[in-house]
């Protein structure tokens, strides 16, 4: 689990697929927790980023 993001989903894989030479997972969610609301966390260029507030 990420503690920072603002929402976090606990999930259960229930199947999954080949597709080429990736595999997509289907899941259920058992859990929802709210996370942390200091810092958003983004996704850029493949990294984990965080947003930081301006005024």
């Amino acid at each position: 689990m990420i503690p920072i993001a603002p929402i976090i989903l606990e999930c259960k894989v229930v199947s999954e697929y080949i597709a080429g030479d990736h595999v997509i997972f289907i899941g259920e969610v058992v859990e929802a927790y709210q996370g942390s609301e200091d810092m958003p966390l983004a996704f850029l260029e493949g990294k984990a980023v965080y947003i930081e507030k301006t005024s």
